[in-house]
């Protein structure tokens, strides 16, 4: 099989690919790249975004989130992963909002709607 280097998409395969394998810092290499080949890849920004979350860099993930959402409203996926960074960092209100954002474009959303549940449930606390 002949693969493009040049490829978007191959490069958020391969990033996917070593993210799950553990190996982040090359997995943000690739959705990097994808991004450079692509600056409206949204799921490059999303998968670039669970990464930085995933190495400890909340700011910058929220920072590829809110680039997914502004690419693609209906990104209902992205918005919960908004909020899990916006919980992360403490701001709850903002989690809050992007969890019912997420509900709003797909109520059958289980995610979202746990995740939910759960902010009431801290709220409560």
């Amino acid at each position: 099989m002949h693969t493009n280097p040049s490829s978007a998409e191959l490069h958020l395969n391969l990033g996917v690919a070593l993210q799950a394998s553990g190996k982040t810092g090359r997995a943000i290499h690739h959705f990097k790249k994808a991004l450079a080949l692509n600056p409206h890849y949204v799921k490059a920004y999303h998968n670039l975004g669970n990464a930085l979350f995933d190495s400890g860099d909340t700011e910058a993930a929220i920072n590829c989130y809110n680039k997914a959402v502004a690419l693609d409203p209906a990104a209902y996926k992205t918005y919960n992963s908004l909020a899990v960074a916006y919980a992360h960092l403490g701001n709850m209100r903002k989690a809050k909002a992007c969890l019912q954002k997420a509900l709003l474009i797909n109520p059958a959303y289980y995610s979202a709607r746990k995740n939910l549940e759960i902010l009431r449930q801290l709220s409560k606390e």
